[in-house]
């Protein structure tokens, strides 16, 4: 069996001809023939090409990935986390992102502070270290005064 490795130019034909109502089978759409809002993670594995330990293991890496759970504890996801997934898989398979690299990327899109982010310095900080840097400049000038 081939193993994918990318995002495929079908992942995203697939996902769209899986989202539209005119194009499923009975067992995708709802009982009305209308476009289902959920989809079991069998159904994500079929539509994105990833095994479905994969996917659970992404929600294990991913904050922003977190299908729902039925009463079942199936999970149960939308339209949103295939999406997420798809661009999860083209960075890490196509770009060549690390799962940290692609995390803060992802996090980055929905506003979330990164661990990098600035963050406000206090006054108490700023005295602290000018006092260390006096103290460091100090040190250093009388070493200079030693060594002269």
């Amino acid at each position: 069996m081939k193993k994918k490795t990318g995002l495929e130019t079908g992942d995203l034909g697939r996902l769209e001809k899986s989202l539209d109502p005119d194009s499923r089978t009975d067992s995708q759409a709802g009982s009305n023939g209308h476009e289902r809002l959920f989809h079991k993670i069998s159904e994500v594995s079929d539509i994105t090409g990833l095994e479905a330990y994969v996917l659970r293991y992404w929600e294990s890496e991913f904050p922003i990935l977190r299908p729902q759970k039925s009463r079942g504890g199936q999970r149960i996801y939308q339209k949103k986390d295939i999406e997420t997934i798809l661009k999860i898989k083209h960075m890490l398979y196509e770009k060549g992102f690390t799962i940290a690299g692609a995390r803060k990327v992802l996090a980055a899109r929905n506003g979330e502070p990164s661990e990098t982010a600035a963050r406000p310095i206090s006054k108490e900080f700023i005295y602290r270290l000018r006092g260390e840097l006096a103290e460091i400049l100090r040190i250093l000038s009388s070493h200079d005064k030693h060594s002269a």
